[in-house]
């Protein structure tokens, strides 16, 4: 399958719940998932989201700011950033966005960080769990979904997650500072290894660690990496039904 086809694959579906752009500019703010990427693997559930959706609206509501249009959003990683972030993982960047936010000040100069409006719910998020972080830019996604409705937003995240082949390029992953013993940097290792009874025994191990939802989006990531990469393509995984 050529990149584009995969590409067009994976998105098609979406289009249509798509906040209109100019161009490639929707300025937003955003209130991002940003727990490791690892924890979100083993949380991520409908249940993992309210919770990150009622300490969000509780912080909110005890600073007396509203954002009454958020609703689910990629921001650019080229283009947003945030205070201490080190490690690229598949999640960055997504979470709840408002265009409200996002018409605060001028872009493309404003840094949601350096505002002393948010510096206190900033910090609140960033303790406790989930943990979100707060960032802001012109270039962003948005899509319109309900803001209850975790299933679809748990099928978004997934697409979303398991956009970009290089995120799940196992000997990329093997070269960061991850930990030798997450299931997923497991599951690389057997993918280099080009080892199926390996490669078996890691997904089914994974399968007991990560979420119903966490492992579909580590299959799905590392299953489009391998269809796109001829050294891997005698390589299969089990993709497992949509949970």
């Amino acid at each position: 399958m050529s990149a584009e086809a995969f590409w067009a694959q994976h998105w098609a579906e979406w289009e249509r719940l798509e906040e209109p752009r100019k161009g490639r500019a929707l300025p937003v703010g955003g209130f991002i998932l940003a727990d490791p990427f690892e924890t979100l693997l083993r949380d991520l559930s409908p249940a993992y989201l309210g919770a990150a959706w009622n300490r969000l609206t509780a912080c909110l509501n005890r600073h007396d700011l509203a954002f009454p249009d958020l609703s689910w959003g990629w921001l650019h990683p080229g283009e947003a950033t945030i205070p201490g972030h080190t490690v690229d993982a598949p999640s960055d960047f997504t979470g709840w966005t408002s265009l409200t936010f996002g018409r605060w000040s001028d872009w493309p100069l404003y840094r949601a960080a350096e505002d002393v409006r948010l510096q206190p719910i900033e910090q609140e998020l960033g303790q406790g769990a989930p943990v979100l972080r707060i960032t802001w830019t012109w270039r962003s996604k948005q899509w319109r979904i309900a803001i209850g409705n975790y299933p679809l937003a748990l099928q978004l995240l997934d697409s979303i997650w398991t956009d970009e082949p290089s995120d799940w390029d196992p000997e990329t992953l093997l070269g960061q500072p991850h930990q030798a013993h997450e299931p997923r940097m497991r599951v690389a290792q057997a993918i280099v290894d080009g080892d199926q009874q390996q490669l078996d025994r890691e997904v089914e191990r994974a399968q007991q660690v990560y979420s119903p939802w966490g492992y579909h989006v580590m299959v799905r990531g590392f299953t489009g990496c391998v269809a796109l990469q001829r050294r891997y393509d005698y390589l299969t995984l089990p993709m497992p039904d949509m949970p």
